[in-house]
């Protein structure tokens, strides 16, 4: 999403560090202090001390193993989001805690709030990293609180990574959910079919139509899973990028959220183009692209469904007039995040990601604004 140059240093948190003489004084006063030491000792989690500007000055062990688990870099001095490759870090003109996306990340509030004199604070951090070129959704529940330290006061942050369990969270929340609708559209044209109120055909074809969205959704989840794991491969072929789009646009039209609404497709290449990749997968990750295009549309209004050459890459792209609000944009591609709200309803981005970056190798991203409506975007 385009949003400009920052106005002032920072989009968010306070910009500027600790000079490197500054920074090693702190590092040798944390590290020679008997407080010090016995907080990164008895205290439960990946804990840190930080100064003023956010630079972590100790390290339990608990975080250091952690690092050298997954071959990241000796903390100190860098900030939390870099230490564990937040994606946001690159996009604040002074690293973690200055970018657009820092205003929802709870780490820094906790430690905007501590340093107001708020302790202690308790919040949850949603990070997105990338590491070893595969994009990851990580959750951290997060405790911070001013320490007053012989050589001046100091910030201790304790972190518990609480992914799995949010993972398993969202996935059964998810599934329960589309589940416990499926079921009960089941159950109600069985009624209707056992009781003679609509024609046996018309409710045997609604009943064989709802089943075969309980099976895509069991699917769904299965694949997701399997590419959490990093069980998942692609199984690329050639295929022509008119017939994977007419598909979808079936697919789409025949969804009953459809009505009264149109799709269009439009493709910038010479007929018969064709493209090789895994289009199973393409069409999932396209799919979740059009359902929520289509949610997003008022009736009369169109989704258009395109495909086109970008740069050497091939683009699929999904349109639709409506804007996404900054706020919302902030956070769109985090797995427990959903404008629609309710817990483990945010999956459909997440997947976009996870099936388009890490198993299909390709990126995912969108734009939007008032004028040009929102595109998602699979690049190939």
């Amino acid at each position: 999403m385009d949003i400009g140059p920052p106005p002032e240093a920072s989009f968010f948190a306070p910009a500027g560090r600790a000079d490197e003489a500054s920074l090693k004084e702190q590092v040798e006063q944390c590290v020679n202090s008997p407080l010090a030491l016995g907080i990164l000792s008895t205290l439960d989690g990946l804990v840190v001390v930080l100064n003023e500007q956010r630079q972590i000055l100790a390290a339990n062990d608990d975080l250091l193993d952690a690092l050298r688990a997954e071959g990241l870099d000796d903390p100190l001095g860098v900030r939390w989001g870099e230490s564990f490759h937040c994606v946001h870090v690159d996009e604040g003109p002074d690293g973690c805690g200055t970018s657009r996306a820092c205003s929802c990340c709870g780490a820094i509030l906790g430690l905007l709030a501590a340093q107001a004199g708020q302790t202690p604070q308790t919040r949850e951090c949603h990070m997105t990293v990338r590491r070893r070129g595969q994009w990851q959704a990580r959750e951290y529940q997060v405790k911070t609180t001013t320490v007053p330290f012989p050589f001046g006061p100091l910030l201790v942050q304790v972190f518990h990574d609480v992914s799995d369990s949010h993972r398993r969270e969202v996935l059964e929340s998810s599934f329960l959910h589309d589940l416990a609708n499926s079921l009960t559209s089941l159950t109600a044209w069985s009624e209707i079919m056992s009781q003679g109120i609509r024609a046996p055909a018309e409710a045997a074809a609604k009943i064989l139509a709802i089943s075969a969205m309980l099976s895509e959704v069991v699917t769904q989840q299965r694949l997701l899973h399997q590419a959490e794991q990093g069980a998942l491969t692609a199984n690329p072929r050639t295929v022509p990028v008119l017939g994977l789009l007419e598909t979808l646009r079936d697919t789409l039209t025949a969804n009953p959220i459809f009505k009264h609404k149109h799709l269009c497709l439009t493709i910038e290449a010479p007929a018969g183009t064709e493209v090789r990749t895994d289009p199973t997968l393409v069409a999932r990750v396209l799919l979740n692209m059009g359902t929520n295009a289509i949610e997003a549309c008022q009736p009369g209004e169109t989704v258009r469904l395109g495909f086109a050459v970008r740069d050497g890459r091939a683009r699929f792209e999904v349109h639709n007039p409506g804007v996404i609000p900054d706020d919302v944009a902030l956070r769109i591609f985090q797995r427990s995040f959903s404008t629609r709200g309710g817990k483990g309803r945010g999956l459909g981005t997440y997947s976009m990601k996870i099936l388009g970056e890490n198993v299909l190798g390709g990126s995912v991203g969108f734009q939007s604004d008032p004028a040009a409506g929102t595109a998602f975007h699979l690049d190939l």
